[in-house]
């Protein structure tokens, strides 16, 4: 209960800011969000890749951008199943920044995949107490940046690849 209650605040929190104006290393954040969560990766048996060619920079919120990158990875650690891979990759580009986080886990169906990112939506039947609004929050916080949330098949075909794309910001 008491997480549902943290997710909600947080969905409440998003949606009454502002614009992002504050410029973010995205790549930096990634390190670190991965380097917190990596021995969860390994406990499972699995592993926790990060890829970023240098710095990557945005404009945004990094307390929210680091929220959103925490859930997607909690997500395909838990979903993922055991042993699952986990990738995280920041790059960017003319058009924006990138960060797709992936694995080679149970993935989702394609029928439920547009249905990711719905308040209360479960892709799946896992024995665990999550509340489904985990994905809502990190649309919303996408939505916030400007930016969007896309969801297709993981790592060779399998799992699921979560791709949340931001604009850019100038060099710090």
């Amino acid at each position: 209960m008491i997480a549902l209650v943290e997710q909600l605040l947080a969905l409440a929190r998003v949606e009454e800011l502002g614009t992002p104006s504050t410029p973010v290393r995205l790549d930096a954040l990634a390190r670190d969000v991965a380097a917190a969560l990596a021995p969860r990766a390994i406990a499972g048996g699995g592993d926790l890749a990060l890829e970023s060619p240098g710095p990557v920079h945005c404009a945004g919120n990094a307390s929210l951008l680091e929220a959103a990158l925490r859930n997607l990875i909690d997500n395909a650690l838990r979903h993922g199943g055991a042993g699952v891979s986990v990738r995280v990759c920041v790059s960017q580009d003319s058009a924006g920044c990138t960060l797709t986080v992936e694995d080679d886990g149970h993935g989702v169906a394609m029928d439920r995949i547009g249905q990711l990112g719905n308040r209360f939506e479960r892709a799946d039947a896992t024995p665990d107490t999550g509340s489904g609004l985990g994905l809502a929050i990190v649309e919303r916080i996408a939505h916030w940046h400007r930016g969007s949330l896309e969801f297709a098949r993981g790592t060779n075909g399998r799992g699921l690849a979560v791709v949340l794309r931001l604009p850019l910001t100038q060099r710090l």
